[in-house]
């Protein structure tokens, strides 16, 4: 006799020779356990096909990715970016997210090697993306742009500095390395003016502009370069510098998209900038206006940046 270790009931089996014999109520058990087995081992109908996971993932397309250099304080940028990332993600049917990487350098690494999707960023770094990172694919695209914007170099309001001419032999801040108005539209002026970075006393690149500008407002530096917008709020909330010279119009701040990002992609997303629907017109103008690219303005950046490096 042999007890059923899944239930201990009993049932009989009897053994003559080398042959065995099951009961009927052996029979009958082992009947069900088989079905049981049956019933709890995965089916192949389970199992989603090709076209049904292609479904989904249409259904549920992958996040993308816009970032942005550091340019100020990271708690501004970020709250002036969430009208952005909700109205693209509306308009797009998909998630945006938004993130500012350590540097400029490293968001001109990110578009150009792909690891992101979007970037909102300035001239130089645009140049230097499109020029120094070639993928299978192409290189990246400039899909909308905003208004063009200006340069400014600013002193403490107490300051001896009159114009551009004065800064010889003093301290100048710059921002980052890679940013236009922060770097190298300053030098061009003071270029222009026949002042270069051997006629200072010293400068120092800061990494973000408002760094730049408290350094000028606590005396640590004599002067910086930075945008002219920026120069104003810092006015406006009372902080003591003062303008001493502004540039021409420069080539303005964009939408960049990686060169593998698909084009149908790239279409929906210049569409959604230049010509928002309506319904969602005033969440995007919470960040702000943008216009038809004209990379060929770009031109004379990528002389400057030319003209500097060389020298």
């Amino acid at each position: 006799m042999l007890l059923n270790p899944l239930n201990n009931s009993e049932f009989f089996m009897f053994k003559s020779s080398s042959k065995l014999f099951v009961t009927p109520v052996s029979y009958l058990f082992i009947t069900l356990l088989s079905s049981l087995l049956s019933a709890c081992s995965p089916s192949h109908s389970s199992t989603p096909s090709s076209q049904e996971t292609l479904e989904q993932t249409d259904k549920n397309p992958p996040p993308l990715i816009l970032a942005t250099a550091p340019y100020e304080i990271p708690s501004r940028i970020e709250q002036r970016f969430i009208p952005l990332t909700q109205y693209l993600t509306a308009v797009l049917h998909r998630p945006v997210h938004f993130i500012i990487t350590p540097s400029y350098s490293d968001l001109i690494k990110k578009i150009g090697l792909g690891k992101v999707d979007l970037a909102y960023m300035g001239p130089v770094p645009y140049i230097k993306a499109k020029q120094n990172f070639k993928q299978a694919k192409g290189s990246i695209q400039l899909l909308a742009v905003e208004k063009p914007y200006r340069a400014a170099i600013i002193v403490h309001q107490d300051s001896t500095i009159k114009n551009i001419q004065d800064i010889t032999g003093h301290s100048m801040a710059f921002s980052d390395y890679f940013s236009y108005t922060g770097h190298f539209a300053g030098r061009k002026m003071m270029a222009d003016q026949d002042i270069h970075l051997s006629d200072l006393q010293i400068y120092s690149f800061l990494g973000r502009h408002e760094r730049a500008i408290l350094a000028v407002v606590h005396k640590d530096f004599d002067a910086t370069t930075t945008s002219l917008g920026l120069a104003k709020r810092f006015i406006q909330l009372g902080y003591p510098i003062r303008i001493i010279a502004v540039s021409d119009d420069l080539p303005p701040v964009g939408m960049v998209a990686k060169a593998a990002l698909p084009l149908d992609l790239k279409n929906a997303i210049s569409n959604a900038l230049l010509t928002p629907p309506f319904d969602q017109v005033d969440q995007l103008y919470k960040f702000g206006n943008f216009f038809p690219p004209q990379p060929q303005k770009y031109q004379s950046v990528s002389k400057v940046i030319q003209y500097f490096e060389a020298h």
